[in-house]
Formats: C-alpha cells, sequence, structure tokens
C-alpha cells in the first residue's frame, strides 16, 4: 500500500511540479523581467496572505482523518465552516489594498489572489484524500489546475495573448480544479458545510492553529527575499532571485510525496503510541531526504550553466550563479521540509515555531545588510545560511523528544 501511494505521489508531484515550471519557463520567454518580477512578488504576498485562510487546517485534517477516518465528513465540514468567510476577507482585503497602494496592478493581485487562495483552498479537500490514504485521488485532482495552465497559457502567448488574459488563465485554473475536487469527494464522503459546535471549532482550532504558526513563518522564510528585493532593488532584481528560486521549488518533488504519503502513516504511529515504528519511519525520511538533497545539489551545481539559460532565456545569465548558492541549500532545505512533518505528526509545535521564529528573523536581519550591497546573490546566501540553521534546530528537538517517548515506552 505504501508504495504504491508513493509511486502515485511521485508521479503525481512530479508532474505538478513540472508543469508549474514549464509554464513560468514560457513566461520568461515572452515576456519582460519587470512584467515577471511584478508577478513574482504578486505571488509571493498573495502566498503570504493567502496562508492567513488556512490556518493550519489542512495537515490538522490529514492527522484527525488518519486517526479517525469515519470522521471525514464532519472533520471537513468544520474546516470549510472556518475557511470560506477566511477566504473572502483576505480576497477583498488584497484588493482593497491594491486599490488604494496602486490601482494600476489591481487585475494582477486580484487575479493572483484568486489563484493563490484558490490553490490553498484546495488542500482542505486534497487533505481529506490524504488522510483517507487515497494518493491517487489527491493526484489525480491536483493535476486540474496545472493541466489548464499548461494547455492554455502556452497557446495562448504564442497567439499573442497579453500578461493580463494570461493571468485570467490562472485564476480560472485554481477555481476549476476547486469544482472538479469537490465533485470528486463527495463521491466518498458526504461534503457540506454545517454550523459545528463552539466545541468542536475550539478543538479543531487547538489543533490547527499551532500547525498554522509554523506553515506562516515557513512561507515568511521562503518569500521574504523576493520581497525585500522590491523594497531594496528593483523587479527585475526579483526576477533574477525568483527564477532560481523556482527552479529549487521544482526540485523538492524528490521529497514531497514521500513526505504526503508518510504523514498519514506518522500520525496514526504517533496516536498507537507506536514509537519504534514512528522513529524507524523518521530516520529513515531524514537520511533520505539529506541524500536526495546532495545528490540535487552536486548537479545543479554542474548543470545550472545550461538548464537557467534553456529555461529562461539568455537574458537571465545573472540566475545562473544565484542558482548554484540556492542548491547548495537543497540538503537543509529537504531536511527541513521532513523535519516539519516529523514535528507535525509529534504534534510538537512550539519548539519548531521558536526556532524557525528565530530564523526568519536572522533572515530580513541578514537581507537587510547584503540585499542593498549584492542584491540577488546575497539573499542566496542568506537563504543557505538560515535554511540551514533551521532544519538542524528542529532536528535536534525532535530527536531529544523522540528519545524521551522511546525511553518511556519501555525501550
Amino acid at each position: 500500500m505504501i508504495v504504491k501511494n508513493l509511486i502515485f505521489a511521485v508521479l503525481g508531484q512530479g508532474a505538478e511540479k513540472a508543469i508549474s515550471f514549464l509554464v513560468i519557463a514560457v513566461l520568461a520567454h515572452y515576456f519582460s523581467q519587470l512584467e515577471m518580477g511584478q508577478f513574482f512578488l504578486a505571488i509571493s504576498i498573495t502566498t503570504i496572505v493567502g496562508s492567513f485562510t488556512e490556518i493550519g487546517t489542512s495537515t490538522h485534517l490529514v492527522r484527525a482523518i488518519a486517526s479517525d477516518p469515519d470522521e471525514a465528513s464532519s472533520r471537513l465540514s468544520e474546516v470549510l465552516f472556518l475557511r470560506i468567510p477566511l477566504v473572502a476577507i483576505a480576497v477583498s482585503s488584497i484588493c482593497f489594498c491594491v486599490l488604494i497602494v496602486d490601482p494600476d496592478q489591481l487585475w494582477l493581485y486580484t487575479t493572483v489572489a484568486i489563484y493563490v487562495v484558490g490553490q490553498s483552498s484546495y488542500y482542505a479537500f486534497g487533505s481529506v484524500f490524504v488522510g483517507l490514504q487515497r494518493i491517487s485521488d489527491r493526484v489525480f485532482t491536483g493535476l486540474i489546475g496545472p493541466a489548464v495552465l499548461l494547455f492554455a497559457v502556452p497557446l495562448g502567448v504564442w497567439n499573442g495573448m497579453s500578461f493580463r488574459g494570461v493571468l485570467l488563465i490562472y485564476a480560472v485554473s485554481s477555481i476549476m480544479m476547486l469544482a472538479f475536487t469537490a465533485k470528486a469527494l463527495s463521491r466518498h464522503i458526504n461534503v457540506r458545510i454545517l454550523i459545528p459546535s463552539r466545541r468542536s471549532v475550539k478543538k479543531t482550532l487547538s489543533s490547527a492553529l499551532p500547525i498554522f504558526a509554523l506553515t506562516v513563518l515557513a512561507l515568511i522564510h521562503a518569500r521574504i527575499d523576493e520581497i525585500m528585493l522590491a523594497i531594496y532593488r528593483d523587479y527585475e532584481e526579483v526576477a533574477i532571485y525568483a527564477a532560481g528560486y523556482k527552479l529549487l521549488e521544482v526540485s523538492r518533488m524528490a521529497v514531497r510525496p514521500v513526505t504526503m504519503v508518510l504523514l498519514p502513516v506518522l500520525a496514526a504511529a504517533a496516536a498507537s503510541r507506536a514509537w519504534f515504528e514512528f522513529r524507524s519511519s523518521a530516520s529513515n525520511l531524514v537520511w533520505g531526504s539529506l541524500a536526495a538533497g546532495a545528490v540535487i545539489a552536486i548537479t545543479m551545481l554542474l548543470l545550472s550553466p545550461w538548464i537557467v539559460p534553456l529555461a529562461f532565456g539568455d537574458s537571465y545569465g545573472k540566475t545562473i550563479t544565484v542558482t548554484q548558492v540556492l542548491f547548495l541549500s537543497a540538503p537543509a532545505l529537504f531536511l527541513g521540509h521532513s523535519v516539519i512533518l516529523i514535528a507535525n505528526s509529534l504534534n510538537m509545535i512550539k519548539g519548531a515555531i521558536v526556532i524557525l521564529t528565530c530564523s526568519v528573523l536572522g533572515n530580513a536581519l541578514l537581507n537587510a545588510l547584503v540585499i542593498p550591497i549584492y542584491g540577488a546573490i546575497g539573499a542566496a546566501w542568506t537563504t543557505l545560511i538560515t535554511e540551514s540553521m533551521a532544519a538542524l534546530g528542529i532536528l535536534v528537538v525532535i530527536k531529544v523528544v523522540l528519545r524521551r517517548k522511546v525511553e518511556l515506552s519501555g525501550g
């Protein structure tokens, strides 16, 4: 079962990331660095704001449903009741702020907000599939939006579509993915929105909010470089850095499928207090993440001079060095993704929050010092330093906590 799910997850996540990258590569060849920089910045800002609609409920759903599959419909209903008002507030707030600050970018931020918040909302449904260990359904529904982009964006730009038209396609792709996924999920559970009891809401929030804090910190850590590049430099510098980071994000398909499959497994092991089984799976995940990150880092150090111009065009020459530095952080990035999953499974969030908070503050401080002088390459070195500190710090805390649980269980 695990092997089958892992195969589906690898293929699905790989396809999602590959399509996302291919579409961005097409856009980079047809539109200016100024437009791409504005686009990347809008995605960064709306992703951080959009995380406030998720409030940690996706991981909460996986853990709760993995522990009690019969309650899947009720757990989803509680989450939808909480999230739908937050989605409306987030999108309207983004549009209102942009209308006040820079009305010329209202279309950009409105369409990107719909796209990003729609994707975030999809994970509520996708998490139910993961919790039920129906990984194939999660994979197929997760490919609906990317498939729309892969078909419509290249066809549009090749026929002279404007950037505004491309942005509309992004928004529509998220709406279509949400609609089809809700329909697919309704075949397995009763998808409904009921007013839950105050006690039920309190229980959901007490589980989800610490995860939410962790998610927001991780997002800020990943996106703050682009925001500070826009503040201290310009949109072209944002595009140079974001292109390299997009490649790094694509490489995470080497570890994300594994974590998708193992989260419900680890959550179930933790719920049943099977600590020896938990420790074995967690150890394999950590070492596998480090090994995969090291292999990908070495590969990209060698191949970046060919891959970057091929993907983004000759105008992105500065992105080559940025990409090489960013990929030095691949082992730490993969490890960080894995240890956060382990921390979530252990419900050991507070320690991870403290470590990530320190890492985010360190990232912001270092960026403020190096970006005005060195630009995108300075931001890349900052990412390497702070990602490594965060991943190693959380790993140390997990080892201490897990050793204590094994000892108390009689080991």
